[in-house]
């Protein structure tokens, strides 16, 4: 299903194209010319949403409970 001709100068469109809008902006930063160093890393970034919630309370300016402590490492791959 190519568009040919869009409109636009030099080109055609294509179903298969790269939809950059769903990649991380620290990828898509890399991929366009910039460096892994100079890539800014968000919380949406790591796939892993147990660790997500863990960076989550690390975050937080209140203290960790002995429960959401517990409940971390339980919930660690280490534990599994």
């Amino acid at each position: 299903m190519s568009q040919k001709n869009s409109g636009q100068k030099g080109g055609t469109t294509s179903a298969s194209c790269v939809q950059l809008d769903r990649l991380s902006p620290a990828v898509v930063h890399v991929l366009t010319g910039g460096t892994p160093e100079t890539a800014t890393v968000t919380l949406e970034d790591c796939p892993d949403p147990d660790i997500r919630e863990i960076i989550q309370l690390l975050q937080g300016d209140g203290r960790i409970t002995e429960t959401e402590r517990a409940l971390s490492v339980m919930g660690s791959p280490r534990h599994h």
